[in-house]
């Protein structure tokens, strides 16, 4: 009647379990790259703030030829 409980050595084993999962999925989901326009708008900051972050390191950007892209999935609002 009463299920028995989990110990640490098996919630850390499922914590990993989960930690696997998700880095697969992360390897096989396209990221959707947004420009600096769009990125700013989904911070509510301006473009000249997002560039501001790019030079210290505080968004994950990528180089496409000349233009900035950002994964939309890692711009957090909360950190602009």
């Amino acid at each position: 009647m009463n299920a028995p409980t989990p110990t640490t050595a098996d919630l850390l084993a499922a914590i990993e379990l989960l930690r696997d999962e998700v880095r697969q999925l992360r390897q096989t989901t396209p990221q959707q790259l947004v420009d600096i326009e769009q990125a700013a708008a989904h911070l509510g900051v301006s473009t000249r703030t997002v560039k501001r972050m790019v030079a210290e390191g505080r968004i994950p950007y990528r180089r496409v030829g000349r233009f900035l892209r950002f994964p939309l999935a890692s711009l957090n609002p909360r950190a602009a």
